[in-house]
């Protein structure tokens, strides 16, 4: 009877720091009202069900695993934190070369940046292939461009605005 309590109040535990946390991050407006309302719905809903089945003859313990903890899905959060790490750094990769190309080219418009991602490499995280593209792109940015982050001229490539 312990445990079928232990696990009652961590479930509400739970739902409802989840409830804050999802409160605090969504932005103001109608949106975030109706998600406190659901949410607010779910904690009141995990923390009446006990009392909804006391006339029941079912265990606590069945009745309180449908809104445990583990009962959520598993996934692989490793990966996912990998993906968003991978995405965040390509950005700032391109954020920074297109201001360090802009600053001596004011016709380059954007850059695409291929990184080493083989862990097992000294060259982690390095470029191996850029894409600049602008209206008026020409070789001499694409030369300066493979100098400049030490890339072979076959792996800079140019977008003109026509897409030439």
């Amino acid at each position: 009877m312990t445990e079928a309590f232990t696990a009652y109040i961590k479930t509400i535990t739970a739902l409802t720091l989840f409830s804050a946390l999802a409160g605090l991050l969504m932005p103001e407006g109608k949106f975030r009202k109706y998600l406190e309302m659901v949410l607010g719905i779910l904690v009141l809903s995990a923390v009446v069900q006990p009392l909804l089945r006391l006339g029941t003859s079912e265990p606590m313990e069945i009745q309180t695993k449908a809104f445990s903890v583990s009962a959520l899905p598993k996934r692989d959060y490793a990966k996912m934190q990998e993906k968003w790490v991978h995405r965040a750094y390509t950005e700032k990769m391109e954020e920074g070369i297109l201001s360090d190309l802009q600053s001596k080219y004011s016709t380059v418009k954007w850059v695409r940046v291929k990184w080493e991602e083989d862990t097992e490499k000294d060259t982690y995280g390095s470029p191996t292939a850029l894409t600049i593209g602008g209206n008026g792109v020409t070789e001499e940015i694409r030369t300066y461009g493979a100098e400049r982050y030490r890339l072979p001229l076959s792996n800079v490539q140019i977008v003109t605005k026509d897409g030439e």
